[in-house]
């Protein structure tokens, strides 16, 4: 019997650890991207608008379905004023990414669209007022935003990015994404950046927004998604001496130099062997005389390469060796007089002989 209920506590034990570990949720490792916003739209009746996440100023939003997949469609509006929009707002270094299609009339108007603004009732502004609109038009890149500091008056701009790479076809599905990091907003398609932003140079903060789609033609949504960036470090390499030509991730860098990365960005660091009379020692926080080093960006790290002066060659000064010059001696008297005196002189005379006779 006691060892039935010794046999039966184990059980009871064994039990209680394993629903532990299968309900007890995992910690998200630190640093990690905490997701704020997620839909996909397939808990919803086909027909329906998701009221409790979005609003649509005007209406004309609903959930359709294709084959398996669930999506937000808009009516085919000839305005861009039936704009949906998110009912929760989010802060300031996120990522919006979602799906995005649209039809020919949809393309032409621009496409794809991502708005951010924090006006709360569409069309009517306020003192702090902003937007700003991310887009694709006529094969350009474009940033057009608008501000008003009073509620009366409002600034605005508009600015044309250049060219494309990527052809936008109507009736295909692309993923877009906006990702506000800093001073910048990136912009990119199916995760191929068309361009980058400097939002530092606008007379607003982007922070506490709403995320707003406009309409003009159909369009298609899907798979929204909006994430916090994860948190990041800097990476600061020094030298002694300055100057060093060295290469991080295989680019080309000269210390002093700092860069910015994603927490647990593992980097590459590849110093030279020699630099201007100098050779590598070692690594001054560590004393590691390895001078390729990877670090993983857990935290703000600082490396100081150091250098040596290059050894003297061993013998000390070197010293000159004369070498003679072997002159050339000059023909002896008696040469010159039978090679070249006596024949002029038989000569001379032979012609004054003929000379006479004649």
């Amino acid at each position: 019997m006691k060892l039935k209920a010794v046999s039966g506590i184990m059980l009871t034990l064994l039990l209680t650890s394993a629903f532990a570990v299968l309900f007890n949720p995992v910690p998200k490792a630190l640093g990690s991207p905490q997701v704020l916003f997620e839909e996909d739209f397939e808990s919803y009746v086909v027909g329906s608008f998701p009221s409790d996440k979005f609003y649509a100023h005007w209406g004309g939003w609903s959930v359709t379905q294709e084959d398996a997949n669930k999506f937000l469609r808009s009516e085919s509006y000839s305005g861009a004023d039936y704009l949906l929009r998110t009912q929760q707002k989010f802060p300031g270094n996120t990522t919006i990414e979602l799906l995005y299609r649209a039809d020919a009339s949809g393309v032409a108007s621009g496409f794809p669209a991502i708005r951010l603004d924090n006006n709360p009732i569409p069309q009517v502004i306020f003192p702090g007022y902003f937007g700003v609109h991310t887009s694709v038009w006529s094969n350009k890149a474009w940033v057009d935003w608008e501000y008003s500091a009073d509620g009366v008056s409002c600034e605005t701009g508009m600015v044309d990015l250049g060219q494309i790479t990527i052809p936008i076809q109507p009736g295909l599905w692309y993923k877009i994404k906006d990702v506000l990091n800093g001073k910048y907003v990136s912009f990119y398609i199916d995760d191929s950046l068309i361009f980058e932003y400097d939002v530092s140079s606008l007379p607003f903060v982007i922070d506490d927004f709403f995320v707003t789609w406009t309409t003009w033609g159909q369009k298609d949504i899907d798979n929204i998604k909006v994430s916090t960036l994860p948190p990041t470090h800097t990476l600061a390499i020094n030298s002694s001496p300055t100057g060093v030509a060295f290469t991080v991730d295989g680019v080309s860098r000269t210390t002093p130099w700092s860069g910015t990365y994603s927490e647990g960005a593992s980097v590459s660091l590849v110093m030279p062997e020699t630099h201007d009379g100098y050779v590598w020692s070692h690594w001054q926080e560590d004393g590691d005389p390895n001078r390729i080093k990877a670090v993983t960006m857990d935290t703000n790290i600082t490396l100081t390469g150091v250098y040596a002066p290059a050894p003297k060659p061993v013998g000390g000064k070197a010293t000159p060796i004369n070498i003679p010059i072997n002159k050339p001696e000059l023909p002896a008297l008696w040469v010159w007089l039978s090679t070249i005196i006596f024949p002029l002189v038989a000569t001379a005379l032979y012609v004054k002989r003929r000379k006479k006779k004649q």
